[in-house]
């Protein structure tokens, strides 16, 4: 679940860069 997770933390993180 964890994973799941940071993956949308990082897609997130990539739009909002």
């Amino acid at each position: 679940m964890i994973e799941y997770f940071l993956d949308k933390l990082c897609r997130l993180a990539a739009i909002l860069k």
